[in-house]
């Protein structure tokens, strides 16, 4: 077995059941809040989900969260919008760093009282983890503009001090 080749490391993914690589052992998930309307299309990285949620957010309109193990060698993914209160309980399942880029109030209240790691784009204590796509907007409303990558949410996890190991 090595790391290069993760078919051969006998360890699989508490996502999806596949192989992964020995360095992904015990590694805390993100789960990333993404915009699912028309006007936001394309969305960008959640190909490399290793699992994505779907679930209505209001209006008729539906939000995806993604979670992602391997994070820090994940491209660009957004764009990133809102929290709800429901996706909060799907994140702490699987004991995620939630990222988002605002929310009702009643996720930020959530938040705030279950204690939940998150990293915001919105009412950000911690800056350089999100920006405004410049393709995005020439195209889009600014609403549909927002992304991040891996390499700058490490960094903003690092920043925030949050665990990266799961609960043994």
């Amino acid at each position: 077995p090595t790391a290069d080749n993760p078919s051969q490391t006998g360890y699989l993914s508490p996502l999806t059941g596949l192989p992964i690589r020995a360095e992904l052992v015990g590694k805390r998930p993100i789960a990333v809040m993404v915009n699912n309307i028309k006007a936001s299309m394309p969305q960008v990285g959640i190909s490399n989900a290793d699992i994505v949620y779907e679930c209505l957010a209001e209006g008729g309109i539906t939000r995806l969260m993604c979670l992602f193990l391997d994070y820090e060698n994940l491209g660009t993914v957004g764009s990133v919008r809102s929290a709800r209160d429901y996706y909060l309980d799907l994140a702490q399942i699987h004991d995620a760093v939630f990222i988002h880029a605002g929310g009702s109030e009643l996720a930020y209240s959530q938040i705030k009282s279950r204690k939940i790691d998150a990293l915001d784009g919105v009412r950000t204590t911690v800056s350089g983890v999100f920006w405004r796509d410049a393709d995005r907007l020439a195209t889009m409303s600014r609403e549909h503009t927002m992304v991040t990558n891996g390499e700058k949410i490490a960094y903003g996890i690092a920043k925030k001090k949050y665990r990266t190991e799961t609960y043994d």
